[in-house]
C-alpha cells in the first residue's frame, strides 16, 4: 500500500540522488555542492561515519535548506528595510 502523493524511494543510489536533486533544487540548495561538503566532512571524521547514509544525506540537505532560508530571509530584511533588519538582529 502506498500513500497518495508518496513515491517509494528508488532502489539505486544514482536514481535516489537524482530524485533528491530534483526535490531540493527548488529550495535553493546546490545538491552537488552540499554532497562535496558532506564527503569532505566524512573524510575528516571517519570515526563519526553514519550507519544509514541515506538518512544522513537527507538530514544534511535539510540543514542546508534551513540555513539557506535564514540567509534569504536576512537578505530580504536587510535590503527591504535596514532598520527593521537591525532590530530583528538585536542591534539598535
Amino acid at each position: 500500500m502506498t500513500l497518495p502523493g508518496f513515491e517509494p524511494a528508488p532502489t539505486s543510489d544514482a536514481d535516489w540522488l537524482d530524485t533528491l536533486a530534483d526535490r531540493y533544487r527548488w529550495l535553493g540548495v546546490s545538491v552537488d555542492g552540499e554532497l562535496i561538503k558532506m564527503s569532505a566532512w566524512l573524510e575528516a571524521n571517519p570515526q563519526r561515519r553514519p550507519r544509514n547514509m541515506r538518512r544522513f544525506t537527507v538530514n544534511w540537505l535539510n540543514k542546508a535548506a534551513s540555513s539557506q532560508d535564514a540567509r534569504v530571509l536576512a537578505t530580504r530584511l536587510r535590503t527591504a528595510d535596514p532598520w527593521a533588519y537591525r532590530e530583528a538582529m538585536g542591534r539598535s
